[in-house]
């Protein structure tokens, strides 16, 4: 298999199930996403969705210092167990970073872009974790595709998409907002969130902790991950 050529769906779902296994000890949850759960026939990469295990470490700190008394415990932290797990992985060669076409590394809390070794074999690898206040079922849903499914979906309906008019999925979430502000709707989804965060602008969250929550915010079902495609989407738009 060479890296820039699609890998057999049985090959890729071997090394994503590999992968889940050294991982998971350091998630809360971890799942198989993209077109591997999509079962496309030949995947281009391995997706996987994750929420760390985070843990606040102890130390003893000798002498004083920081206004903290001599030989007091204090918390230091909390640490992500997942960085943390794919950092010891780089050191021991199971996982290399992949650079962009303009060589540049993605390794950061929100996403890490990888090669996943398993003896000989190796696969391409994105990891994206679920960190507050990103919601599972959003990110989940999302990181499964595909995409032109997925940029439908999230479009407002005043478009052709399907996005309710009184819903906004931004920052990994989806937001209640006024049916008539269409000028919420065109907004950038990173700017809408940071605004919506700072409360700026008049929104809330709906928590979507499942993918199936997610979709039905957006008012459609929730086709099986096989099955989603934008004719499919249409069609039950057409209907509704």
């Amino acid at each position: 298999m060479k890296r820039d050529h699609g890998m057999p769906l049985e090959y890729a779902q071997g090394m994503a199930r590999s992968l889940v296994e050294v991982l998971a000890p350091a998630c809360e949850r971890i799942e198989i996403a993209g077109s591997v759960r999509r079962r496309k026939t030949e995947p281009n990469d391995i997706e996987i969705v994750a929420i760390p295990k985070m843990r606040l470490d102890q130390a003893t700190l000798q002498g004083a210092m920081f206004g903290v008394e001599a030989d007091d415990t204090v918390r230091i932290g909390p640490r992500n167990l997942l960085d943390a797990r794919c950092d010891e992985l780089l050191r021991s060669g199971d996982l290399e970073q992949r650079l962009d076409r303009n060589n540049r590394p993605c390794w950061g809390t929100g996403v890490k872009r990888a090669i996943f070794y398993r003896g000989q074999d190796y696969a391409p690898v994105d990891l994206f974790q679920v960190v507050p206040p990103s919601e599972w079922g959003v990110i989940y849903a999302i990181r499964t595709g595909p995409g032109d499914f997925n940029r439908m979906l999230v479009t407002s309906r005043r478009w052709g998409g399907g996005c309710p008019l009184d819903r906004k999925v931004a920052g990994g979430r989806v937001w209640f907002i006024d049916p008539n502000r269409e000028d919420l709707a065109r907004m950038p989804a990173t700017r809408f969130a940071r605004l919506a965060e700072q409360g700026e602008i008049e929104a809330t969250m709906i928590p979507t902790p499942e993918e199936e929550d997610f979709f039905r915010q957006m008012g459609v079902p929730c086709w099986p991950p096989h099955g989603r495609t934008t004719g499919c989407l249409r069609q039950h738009l057409q209907q509704m």
